[in-house]
């Protein structure tokens, strides 16, 4: 995965895994880092880049497809890191970018929220996003889910040709389902709670992706000034002149 550690246009900063080490190591698009490579190569993610600087015409066809913004599956920490990393990009490169990772905000942030997925409409070639749920505990009560008082859950369902995986911890510390048993005073066995718990989370996921998957119809559920309006929340200019 990359993460994005910029939001500014321009700007061309990422972070990476870097092979063998397991750590997360920066990279300046422009200048690069030689210590994230290894055995003189960058990571696959950054392959573009490497490709980009064989010869003239392999770097026109790296740029020109937006390999690196296709190949790879953008780490967002929260769904407002995700909007203005977004709304930075030009028309081109966000049009590219195929698949998204992202934290779905604690229920107080419920504008930046709205406005990220709303936002989201305007990816016209996003194919998947991963959404981490674990900050959501409190929109679920053990047989009786009110996740659709979340903040963004319209939002969300105005999406289309997307497949969603809603993605969260089961064990460890600070897991969802563990946060919603210990709410739970039902007369059930703490296996049959977290199967129950379970099986709410993919059935939750399969109603999303029941709307969300279809394909779009003739008249945008999102128009282009409701665009223009979730941009704002980025609170920078973009490069992108419709917005």
């Amino acid at each position: 995965m990359i993460r994005p550690q910029h939001c500014c246009p321009g700007e061309n900063i990422f972070r990476v895994n870097t092979p063998m080490t397991g750590c997360w190591s920066t990279w300046d698009g422009y200048f690069g880092s030689e210590s994230i490579r290894y055995r003189g190569h960058l990571p696959l993610e950054l392959a573009a880049f490497h490709l980009a600087r064989v010869n003239k015409s392999i770097r026109q066809m790296v740029h020109g497809e937006n390999l690196f913004y296709k190949l790879n599956t953008f780490e967002f920490g929260d769904t407002n890191l995700m909007l203005k990393y977004l709304v930075s990009l030009p028309l081109e490169q966000r049009n590219a970018i195929k698949t998204i990772y992202t934290c779905w905000d604690h229920p107080w942030l419920e504008t930046d929220v709205r406005s990220a997925f709303k936002f989201l409409s305007a990816c016209t070639g996003l194919r998947e996003i991963l959404i981490n749920i674990n900050r959501l505990s409190t929109m679920f009560e053990l047989g009786e889910a009110n996740f659709s008082r979340a903040p963004g859950f319209n939002e969300l369902f105005l999406l289309r040709n997307l497949q969603v995986t809603l993605t969260y911890r089961i064990s460890g510390e600070f897991n969802i389902v563990d946060e919603i048993i210990g709410r739970a005073h039902l007369d059930l066995t703490e296996v049959e709670m977290r199967d129950m718990v379970v099986e709410e989370l993919f059935d939750l996921q399969d109603r999303i992706n029941s709307v969300v998957n279809s394909a779009p119809g003739a008249d945008p559920l999102v128009t282009d000034d409701e665009v223009k309006e979730a941009a704002m929340g980025a609170n920078l200019i973009s490069r992108d002149p419709r917005l």
